[in-house]
C-alpha cells in the first residue's frame, strides 16, 4: 500500500542525521530568499526526497513553485476533497494502492470520464491536486520514487481540445515540472482516433525530455505489463487486482481537513 502513517517530522528524527542537515541547509536558503516560500518541514521533505537531497536543486524547485503559485493561484486552488465530491465520485482520477515495477506509485487518468461541458477545467486541476496531496502528504519520500501515470484516451471527448490553449499548456507544463516528483513515467493506453491524430501533429515539437517520458501502448497491452505487473491493476486493464473506487474515495474523503490544511502550510496567494 502507498499510504502509512509516518509523518516527515518522525522520519527527520529517525534516520540519518544528514537528512536534518539537509533541511536545515534548505531552510536556510529559503529564509535568505527574496521569494516568501513555506518553511513547512513535511512540505519541503518531499523536493529534498525528490532531488535525492540535492539541497541547491530543491531550493530551486520550492522557489519556482512557490512564484508561480503566485503568478497563476487559480492553478492552484485549496479545496478539499469534499469540496469536488462530485467530480472525484466520477472517477476521472485515482492513486492506485499499488506501485509500478520500478516502486513509482500509480496516478491512473480516465480521460473518457471527463465531461468538459460539466466539470471546468479549474476544478479538475482541483482533483489532480487533490490526490497528489494526500499522498505526498503522508509520504514524501515517495517523491523520490517518480510518478507513474496511465493516461487511459478511452472515449476521450474531442471537446476537450478547448483546453489545449496556448497558456494552458504553458502553465500546465510549468506546474508539472514544479512538482517534487524525481520524474515520470506517462503510459497511454486505449486508443481514440482523434487524440492519435493530436498526438502526429505535436509530437515532432515535443521537447526530447518529454518524448522521454511518455510509451505509447494504446491497445497493446503485453507491452504495458512490461512495465506495469496486471497483479496491481484491475480487471479493466486485464489486471487482477480486485479493487472498489468508491471505498478509495471514501478514504480520500476521510482525510479532507488533513489535506486542505497541508494545502494551507504553503500555498501562499497573497504577501
Amino acid at each position: 500500500m502507498i499510504m502509512n502513517e509516518n509523518s516527515a517530522p518522525e522520519m527527520i528524527e529517525n534516520e540519518d542525521p544528514n537528512i536534518a542537515k539537509s533541511m536545515e541547509s534548505l531552510l536556510d536558503l529559503i529564509k535568505n530568499s527574496d521569494t516568501k516560500i513555506s518553511t513547512d518541514e513535511n512540505y519541503l521533505m518531499r523536493y529534498l526526497y525528490g532531488t535525492d537531497f540535492n539541497v541547491d536543486e530543491a531550493f530551486k524547485k520550492v522557489k519556482a513553485s512557490a512564484e508561480h503559485i503566485r503568478e497563476c493561484p487559480e492553478w492552484y486552488r485549496k479545496d478539499g476533497p469534499l469540496t469536488i465530491k462530485k467530480i472525484i465520485d466520477e472517477g476521472p482520477r485515482v492513486i492506485l494502492p499499488d506501485c509500478d515495477k520500478e516502486g513509482r506509485p500509480i496516478f491512473l487518468l480516465r480521460n473518457g470520464k471527463i465531461n468538459p461541458c460539466t466539470m471546468p477545467l479549474y476544478d479538475l486541476l482541483a482533483v489532480d491536486d487533490v490526490w497528489l496531496e494526500s499522498m505526498l502528504s503522508k509520504n514524501p519520500e515517495l517523491a523520490g520514487k517518480g510518478l507513474c501515470v496511465i493516461m487511459d484516451i478511452k472515449d476521450q471527448n474531442w471537446r476537450l481540445s478547448k483546453w489545449m490553449q496556448p497558456n494552458n499548456v504553458r502553465q500546465s507544463m510549468k506546474k508539472i515540472e514544479n512538482l517534487p516528483f524525481k520524474d515520470y513515467k506517462i503510459h497511454v493506453v486505449n486508443n481514440s482516433w482523434w487524440i492519435s491524430l493530436a498526438i502526429k501533429m505535436v509530437w515532432p515539437f515535443l521537447p526530447q525530455r518529454y518524448k522521454d517520458m511518455i510509451k505509447f501502448h494504446f491497445n497493446n497491452m503485453e507491452s504495458f505489463y512490461e512495465y506495469i505487473d496486471p497483479k496491481v491493476l484491475p480487471p479493466e486493464y486485464g489486471g487482477t487486482k480486485e479493487m472498489t473506487y468508491s471505498e478509495i474515495f471514501e478514504q480520500l474523503y476521510a482525510r479532507n481537513d488533513e489535506i486542505f490544511k497541508s494545502y494551507e502550510s504553503y500555498r501562499f496567494f497573497k504577501e
